[in-house]
């Protein structure tokens, strides 16, 4: 039995976290570009960033590293380019977790009004080459894992959100 929601697919979860990955970079660069600690709209954008690269972000490397690539290795039939991709995806992680730290610290001393210049530009460098991978790669071969699979998936990417 598929899963009741549209939504309710590995796939459209992952996607969903992709679009929330572009949000949070358009912010990024609209703070970077003309934000000031003192506007309350900028300082909400900043905090909602913040409260993604600490929380959302490392979620979705989960749900990718511990669950989705995992699901798919265990496939029969795989081009080659998924598991050089999947090697690849969970590499870029690493590099990815450490540019979000140094934007991390940057954010928290802007928020504090230290005069310090928001550089998003090599994280965004970095996701935007990781996301078309991703989507261009491995997305393709999620839908052909089988539903008790996908819905296990779900089910694991959902526990993350709730936490312990």
């Amino acid at each position: 039995m598929p899963p009741s929601r549209p939504d309710a697919t590995p796939l459209a979860l992952l996607e969903g976290c992709h679009r929330q990955i572009r949000r949070t970079l358009r912010g990024l660069a609209a703070l970077a570009d003309r934000g000031h600690p003192a506007d309350p709209l900028a300082r909400t954008t900043a905090e909602a960033c913040l409260r993604y690269l600490r929380v959302g972000l490392p979620l979705h490397s989960e749900d990718e590293d511990e669950s989705l690539a995992p699901r798919l290795l265990e496939q029969h039939g795989l081009p080659p380019a998924v598991p050089a991709a999947l090697d690849t995806m969970e590499a870029e992680h690493e590099a990815i977790h450490r540019a979000v730290d140094e934007l991390v610290h940057q954010l928290e001393r802007w928020l504090d009004g230290d005069a310090v210049v928001l550089a998003p530009a090599h994280l965004t460098h970095l996701l935007e080459a990781h996301l078309a991978l991703e989507e261009s790669v491995v997305f393709p071969h999620v839908s052909a894992l089988s539903e008790d699979v996908q819905r296990r998936l779900v089910g694991e990417v959902r526990q993350r959100r709730r936490g312990p």
